[in-house]
């Protein structure tokens, strides 16, 4: 094993000649499989790294624990991290942590000018378990531009309820696309 994690430390404790950016992604990426009381904290310094292979597999690390408290880190690399693929991480993740806040900083990226960080957006509301999730997917199928009606589309087809049956059955009457 090139690091180990051990308990009541704040962060990956390097084996010999493991302390690398390619390891500390690794370790990041394995910290999926771990328990949460032990991962997190880790994580949550991981989040931060130089390297942003690491920072994206911290951040993915984080939405797999589902730990809404760590919804603000998520929040955090959204706005501040300048690697697109750490950015994208953390809209994805936003959308399984099911915090209160999360919602809020999705719905604005729906409207992007970046295709990419819109259907992330999208796609992630339409994961969370919000209640007014739905509702915001229910507006987007009015979008001027096909390919967010489409990403709503797809959502709210993911979801089985009576509400998806009726709003799809809508846009089959109302969208010529």
């Amino acid at each position: 094993a090139f690091f180990e994690v051990r308990r009541g430390t704040a962060g990956l404790v390097p084996m010999p000649g493991g302390d690398t950016a390619r390891v500390r992604a690794a370790a990041a990426a394995a910290l999926e499989r771990v328990d949460a009381d032990v991962a997190v904290p880790v994580l949550t310094r991981a989040v931060r790294d130089a390297d942003a292979w690491v920072r994206y597999f911290a951040v993915r690390a984080l939405g797999t624990h589902r730990d809404p408290a760590t919804a603000d880190l998520a929040i955090e690399r959204l706005l501040e991290d300048p690697a697109g693929h750490v950015r994208l991480a953390a809209i994805e993740v936003l959308g399984r942590l099911n915090a209160p806040h999360a919602l809020d900083a999705l719905i604005p990226l729906t409207n992007a000018d970046d295709p990419d960080v819109a259907r992330a957006a999208i796609t992630a509301i339409g994961q969370s378990g919000r209640p007014d999730a739905g509702v915001f997917l229910d507006a987007l199928v009015r979008s001027r531009e096909a390919w967010r009606r489409l990403g709503a589309v797809t959502v709210i087809a993911g979801r089985s309820n009576g509400e998806a049956a009726a709003t799809l059955q809508w846009i089959a009457g109302a969208d010529e696309d």
